[in-house]
Order: C-alpha cells, then structure tokens, then sequence
C-alpha cells in the first residue's frame, strides 16, 4: 500500500511540470515569433528564403526557453521532494 501511494505522489510531481510546460509551450513560442521579428526582411533575397532564417530563430529561442523552463521546474519538485 505504502509502495503505491508513493508512486501516485511521485507521478503527480512529476506530471505537474509536464501539463506546465504544455501550457507555456506556445506562449514561449509566440514571444520566440516576436523576439525574431526583427529579422524578417520583406522581399529579402535567397538568405531569408522561405523564412527560414526567422524558422531557425524561433525554433533556436524556444527551444533554449522550454530548457530553462525544464530545468526550473525539475529544481521546483526536487526542492518540494526535499521538503523545503
């Protein structure tokens, strides 16, 4: 019983920065879309083809974003593990 419920509050830790970062998940990637706005260049030539240079920025700042939100969060159920 002891062993079962200790699973049960480990998963609940654990799920609870999951459903966290789902949820910033896209409001990461709109501020990523802003912050790279500025190197969208209207009728730039091949360098910005397709918009892939702007692609390549938002992919980039979120995707360091959603790290340190990871990581913040994992610290967050650590120090809630730990007790403090």
């Amino acid at each position: 019983m002891l062993r079962m419920l200790t699973v049960v509050a480990l998963a609940a830790l654990v799920s609870t920065p999951a459903l966290a970062e789902s949820a910033a998940e896209s409001r990461i990637r709109e501020a990523a879309t802003a912050a790279c706005a500025v190197e969208a260049a209207p009728n730039a030539g091949p360098a910005s083809h397709y918009g892939k240079i702007v692609e390549n920025c938002v992919n980039r700042l979120s995707r360091e974003a959603l790290a340190r939100a990871q990581i913040s969060a994992r610290l967050a159920t650590a120090d809630r593990i730990a007790g403090n």
